[in-house]
């Protein structure tokens, strides 16, 4: 809701790292390939800063492209690129990795990269696809042989989180579409010794009060053990025979039997799986309260003395909102730190009158935000956050909780500070564990005056879930699922398929003709993101996330197709003139009066022995 800083706007490319060969290569290409467009071409480094200044000063530099070098530095890199791919201020900014290996890829879309590439020599796709992505019109169109398949079907991989697991499901956050009540198989980590299976039942979906960047929510149910196979086949012949009847015996008993053991694998399973996570839930620790800090600068994370995940909060931060606020519905923060652009009249002076007037305005917008977002939390059902207002001098906590009629609504003449939103945070989970405990107490009381003897030694840890909580690190929070496709065409740097899912648009991953990442974008000529037909829905993607021995793995394959139908064409022409040819022959022949058709008498002396008639070995 920040309005942008007037003045030309700069096509600035940007890339973080030091690999200044490889920058110069991409820069070429660049030039090449676009020699009209007035791109800018930077680069920016320096091991001195932290990530969090790094990002900082990529809001002032306001590129139209990043890319980000993994190849150097992981660890710090990885964290800066989630910072990009999270606030608004550059989340918009196609975002590209550049990898050695292709290990990363995983990691690298849960980073939030749009598209990630091998460095090697190799390069229209890294040039081609973030302009695909962000200007369509003025991307060209690769010049590559595409193969047109006849509906090839294939598998397509969709990555998301596992946010925590309870002893009866789990909690995942993805991009994935999942209806309540369906079964849906998922790929991941859990030890199939606890639960040995992997499919789960869709128990209830949200669309709120997230951990990660996603647009979903679901609680799912374990199924735990695979239901047994029954050999239903019906027996031929006369079934009242003693030996039907026997059979038939024999088939019951065996269905019992089956029946039994699944019932009592699946009663171990349920135990094991309770035993694992009670045993495991001591080592994670939940954050419990939620802050999403509003500032258009940013300073605060110029003064943290540590990573933000490493706070006990959730901590979220964003130097602009949304016109939807949906980030505030998808993260439901318990606190908002709202940094007014408060307009000072002692700052004012000697200042040109057009200079105050846009102070003011920046005020007044700073105060129509604030607006929104009360009355767009006010909205939301359940949904009552602690909103503190820092930089603000004027009005007093009590004048704008009448004014907005919002009794949660704090002010602080301070500036917004770390420091002081985490004490708030701890002053808030106090209060709140407070208040629970209070209710738990109450509710057990209650419970004990009802029934003395059933609820004897009832206790508050009775009425906390058993939860255990994945830090985004652990291996068990990666998870995924995947969804039938249908390639329709393929280039070496394209694809299209179709398929019944509702996909979002992002980063998915395909194991044919290659292991390689697909990014979905949306139709040049529509804007839609896929085209419908029916059941059926139809999407564009990119190719990324491959090395060159890859890409000729991918040209071999289009290629086969490819020509294939030249092949064919080639092969039918040169029957059609075999044809032809011997068509005139024998007409010519015919009217010379040689029948080239007749049979061929045998020289029955050929080849055989005067005196025996036996032939010759």
């Amino acid at each position: 809701m920040n309005q942008p800083a007037k003045g030309p706007i700069k096509r600035i490319v940007l890339y973080l790292g030091d690999d200044n060969s490889y920058w110069e290569s991409i820069t070429q290409r660049y030039q090449t390939t676009y020699p009209d467009s007035k791109f800018e071409y930077q680069s920016f480094y320096d091991k001195k800063l932290s990530y969090q200044d790094v990002f900082l000063n990529v809001l002032e530099i306001r590129p139209i492209i990043i890319y980000i070098d993994l190849s150097m530095a992981l660890d710090y890199n990885m964290r800066l690129a989630q910072f990009l791919s999270r606030d608004n201020g550059t989340a918009h900014i196609p975002l590209i990795g550049l990898v050695d290996k292709k290990e990363l890829l995983r990691d690298c879309i849960y980073a939030g990269m749009d598209f990630i590439h091998v460095k090697c020599g190799e390069y229209h796709d890294v040039v081609y696809d973030p302009l695909r992505l962000a200007f369509p019109k003025e991307a060209k169109a690769p010049q590559f042989a595409k193969a047109k398949l006849k509906d090839k079907e294939s598998i397509l991989i969709d990555d998301f989180r596992l946010s925590y697991i309870t002893p009866t499901g789990i909690h995942i956050e993805g991009n994935c579409h999942l209806d309540e009540g369906s079964s849906i198989l998922i790929e991941n980590q859990i030890p199939k010794s606890i639960v040995p299976s992997q499919q789960f039942f869709v128990k209830k979906a949200h669309n709120s009060n997230f951990f990660y960047d996603y647009a979903y929510g679901y609680d799912l149910d374990f199924k735990f053990i695979d239901p047994p196979i029954y050999d239903d086949e019906e027996e031929k012949g006369d079934q009242t025979s003693d030996e039907a009847l026997k059979k038939l015996k024999s088939k019951d008993l065996s269905r019992k039997q089956k029946d039994a053991n699944f019932q009592n694998e699946l009663q171990i399973a349920k135990k094991k799986l309770k035993q694992w996570v009670v045993a495991n839930m001591a080592d994670q620790s939940e954050k419990k309260t939620k802050i999403l800090v509003v500032d258009k600068t940013l300073d605060v994370l110029k003064k943290s003395v540590k990573p933000l995940d490493q706070y006990d909060s959730v901590i979220r931060f964003q130097s602009t909102l949304t016109q939807e606020l949906e980030e505030i519905n998808r993260l439901r923060p318990n606190i908002i730190a709202f940094s007014i652009d408060e307009f000072r009249e002692s700052e004012a002076i000697d200042m040109k009158e057009e200079v105050v007037e846009q102070l003011k305005d920046r005020e007044t917008q700073s105060l129509n935000t604030l607006s929104n977002i009360i009355q767009f939390s006010k909205s939301l059902d359940k949904y009552n956050p602690f909103i503190v207002l820092f930089n603000c001098t004027k009005f007093t906590s009590k004048s704008f909780q009448e004014s907005y009629r919002y009794p949660l609504l704090l002010t602080n003449k301070e500036r917004l500070s770390l420091e002081l939103v985490l004490n708030l945070s701890t002053m808030y989970e106090q209060k709140q564990e407070k208040k629970t405990n209070e209710l738990i107490m109450s509710k057990i009381q209650a419970l004990k005056k009802e029934n003395p003897t059933k609820y004897a030694r009832l206790n508050m840890g009775d009425f906390k879930e058993t939860r255990y909580i994945f830090s985004k690190k652990n291996a068990l929070a990666a998870a995924s699922i995947t969804y039938p496709i249908k390639i329709l065409s393929l280039s070496e740097s394209e694809i299209t398929f179709s398929t019944e899912a509702l996909l979002k648009r992002g980063v998915y991953r395909m194991n044919f003709p290659t292991p390689m990442s697909v990014t979905i974008i949306p139709d040049k000529a529509t804007g839609k993101l896929y085209l419908e037909n029916r059941s059926e829905k139809t999407y564009e993607g990119l190719l990324h996330s491959v090395d060159e021995n890859d890409k000729k793995k991918i040209r071999q394959f289009v290629n086969e197709i490819f020509f294939s139908g030249v092949n064919e064409k080639r092969e039918k022409e040169a029957t059609d003139y075999a044809k032809v040819h011997t068509q005139a022959f024998k007409k010519k022949m015919a009217e010379q009066g040689v029948d080239v058709d007749a049979p061929v008498a045998a020289d029955d002396s050929e080849g055989q022995d005067p005196e025996s008639g036996n032939e010759e070995e």
